[in-house]
């Protein structure tokens, strides 16, 4: 018994699947996470990366012409602008291409945006907080001074002192 020889379809095959996971290793390592191995893909409909909040599945095709459309829509976008192209198929859903590094950038902003606000937000609670500690205060204080026996002062206290 040889060694089986794989065919030229078979490397070309092999080929693809490596390149394709290639691709999504580089996905995952560019959003600090990691590839979904197709062996633990149990259900069709998996995300080839892992991540929290993004549903990430990659593609690698030879040619594809949104390419072309991108590469126009880039070369006529001014500089500081994000190049986008919206894509609609009869009777599908629009969808939006986009650079994958501009995609990054915004993403990433935008939850330093989140945690900017975040932190807003916790200093608005405590300062909150305190506010209502500081209100908690003086109510106690009011209770306690309305709480001691009280008697006026009359004249007749006065003739035995």
């Amino acid at each position: 018994m040889g060694k089986e020889v794989k065919s030229d379809a078979e490397k070309k095959l092999d080929a693809e699947r490596k390149a394709t996971t290639d691709l999504e290793n580089h996905v995952a390592k560019i959003f600090g996470t990691k590839r979904v191995s197709s062996r633990n893909r149990v259900v069709t409909g998996s995300p080839d990366v892992e991540h929290d909040e993004l549903f990430i599945r990659c593609h690698r095709r030879k040619e594809l012409s949104i390419y072309k459309w991108y590469e126009s829509a880039d070369d006529d976008c001014g500089k500081g602008n994000v190049t986008l192209v919206a894509i609609k198929s009869p009777h599908k859903p629009p969808l939006v291409l986009m650079g994958l590094n501009d995609f990054v950038e915004i993403y990433q902003s935008s939850d330093e945006d989140l945690l900017r606000e975040n932190r807003e937000l916790k200093k608005a609670l405590e300062d909150t907080r305190k506010l209502f500690s500081h209100m908690e205060t003086v109510e106690q204080r009011r209770k306690r001074i309305h709480t001691y026996p009280y008697k006026p002062f009359s004249k007749m206290d006065a003739d035995t002192v």
